[in-house]
């Protein structure tokens, strides 16, 4: 019997939602499919609302308009910068700042403190405002932003006048972005 329900199921999802379709993280019973739309599935489990239905939380989360698409909240903007919330190593959220122009990710000697990142070496790196400026590399098991997901990440470790990291195409780099006045998508490139 639970063959015949699991063989009618995937029928008819690939008869209904032919192309891709994602799985979502998110509370409640319901499918977004390849254009971004909600398709409630309440029907088939009724105790879990939709998440229309969902508490508003203080920071909006992720979303994913379409399967290669994710939207990130802007948390607030720094001299018209975005400031993301990018989370680490799986637990540890910090806010970052979008950084079109870094090549690399750079990290504060606070945060590297609070991940304990394990120094791997030394560079010298030109910034805005200095050329050859020392600095330590450290190594992140793990950066998320949207769903996207770097792992074993060589990271900048500022000196100590940084106040808040920033995100450089290192991580972001294989996507085309659009900074939106609320959000920020990311475009996977094929």
């Amino acid at each position: 019997m639970k063959r015949t329900l699991a063989a009618l199921l995937s029928a008819f999802g690939f008869v209904c939602f032919q192309g891709n379709a994602i799985a979502q993280e998110y509370e409640g019973c319901f499918l977004i499919d390849p254009a971004g739309n909600i398709i409630d599935l309440g029907d088939l489990c009724p105790s879990n609302p939709p998440p229309a239905a969902a508490e508003p939380t203080s920071t909006p989360s992720p979303t994913r308009t379409s399967a290669n698409v994710a939207q990130v909240p802007i948390v607030r903007r720094m001299s018209g910068i975005p400031v993301v919330h990018v989370n680490f190593n799986g637990g540890q959220r910090f806010e970052m700042l979008l950084d079109t122009g870094a090549s690399n990710t750079v990290i504060t000697q606070e945060m590297a403190r609070r991940l304990q990142v394990e120094r791997v070496g030394n560079i010298q790196i030109d910034t805005a405002s200095q050329r050859n400026v020392n600095a330590e590399v450290g190594l992140i098991s793990s950066m998320e932003l949207g769903g996207i997901v770097a792992r074993n990440v060589p990271v900048t470790i500022a000196p100590e006048t940084l106040e808040i990291g920033l995100l450089g195409q290192d991580f972001f780099g294989r996507y085309d972005l659009t900074v939106r006045e609320n959000v920020i998508e990311f475009a996977r490139r094929n």
